[in-house]
């Protein structure tokens, strides 16, 4: 591997000179900047960041660890983050998680060993030894920002969307179509995110003079596509299956309407479905899906921008706590062919 005193001496200069150009210092003359330009193409010299980060006891690596790397929702998410940092000159790595908690615990420490600047951690569960592992991770000297739902009480900056309205959103919307008999589809029963959501619907709904069916609301295990097919499975078998249901993601309402197509129920003739999260692929699906959208890509660029501040301020940092507010996006999915695609 060519070495900075290999640029040096192609360039004709010191290697001091060579670390002023690769810093971004303003001390070299553009004559000296433009020889060790060349003499890098021509070695092809890549800065050992090892090198750095032994040195300032810190990598310029920030961990991002989300529950599925592959779900369009952390895909945005991760853009957002990727956006920010980059531009600083700041590695992101990504790790799933897969809603585990020893590998959320895991992950943290591997950042932490990695003598990373900082994490953004995305989870479900904000158990006590969560709260512990991330005192834990903040006492290492890591900044820390979580994607967390509003309400959620943290000794971290926090980013995320507020949750119990946009529940309370879905039942205004199926209420003021006329339905009167509801379901619910909602990921792990223990995930903050996916209570929050269902307590402000059932409140909504109850509010309205609506009760919803104990049978029709259901908690699967995880909240993919597959899910949502089972759960669909299960209300259309039903004794009284219900005519308009909330999925609190994109994924599980997507898994409803496979399942409601293969049984050629007609949606939204027979059957009025919601979304959470206004995924690429919500207005994408074969019966455009009405979702409550998050402006997702923007939560990542506030997260990493938390963090950033976090970093410079270092002891005298002071946590934020930044809260997007959901919309409702009507499609077909719930008002029929002439579904107006704007915020309801």
């Amino acid at each position: 591997m060519p070495t900075i005193g290999d640029v040096a001496r192609i360039a004709g200069v010191s290697p001091m000179t060579v670390s002023n150009v690769l810093n971004a210092r303003a001390t070299v003359s553009a004559e000296n900047r433009r020889k060790v330009e060349e003499a890098i193409k021509a070695t092809g010299y890549v800065r050992n960041a090892s090198a750095r980060a032994l040195k300032s006891g810190r990598s310029r690596v920030v961990g991002l660890a989300v529950l599925e790397a592959v779900s369009p929702f952390y895909g945005e998410l991760a853009a957002g983050v990727e956006g920010v940092l980059e531009d600083e000159g700041i590695t992101v790595f990504i790790a799933s998680t897969h809603n585990s908690a020893e590998r959320e615990d895991g992950t943290l420490r591997q950042f932490t060993e990695l003598r990373s600047l900082g994490v953004i951690l995305a989870s479900t569960r904000f158990s006590p030894a969560l709260r512990v592992n991330l005192a834990r991770t903040r006492s290492s000297g890591l900044a820390i920002v979580v994607i967390a739902s509003a309400g959620d009480e943290l000794d971290a900056c926090t980013v995320g969307g507020h949750d119990v309205r946009g529940g309370a959103l879905v039942a205004e919307h199926l209420s003021s179509l006329g339905h009167v008999s509801f379901g619910y589809v909602g990921g792990p029963g223990e995930a903050a995110v996916y209570q929050q959501r269902k307590s402000g619907y059932v409140d909504g709904l109850r509010a309205a003079g609506h009760g919803p069916r104990p049978e029709h609301i259901l908690d699967c295990d995880q909240d993919t596509i597959e899910h949502g097919i089972e759960a669909g499975q299960r209300l259309l078998d039903s004794q009284r299956p219900p005519r308009a249901v909330f999925c609190a993601n994109d994924l599980l309402a997507l898994g409803l309407l496979q399942a409601a197509t293969a049984r050629g129920v007609g949606v939204p003739g027979d059957l009025a479905v919601v979304g959470y999260d206004d995924i690429p692929f919500a207005a994408g699906a074969a019966v455009p899906l009405t979702s409550v959208r998050q402006p997702i890509r923007e939560m990542g660029v506030a997260a990493a921008s938390l963090l950033l501040a976090e970093i410079a301020a270092g002891p005298d940092h002071e946590h934020t706590h930044q809260v997007f507010e959901p919309t409702l996006v009507a499609r077909t999915s719930t008002t029929g062919a002439h579904a107006d695609e704007s915020p309801a």
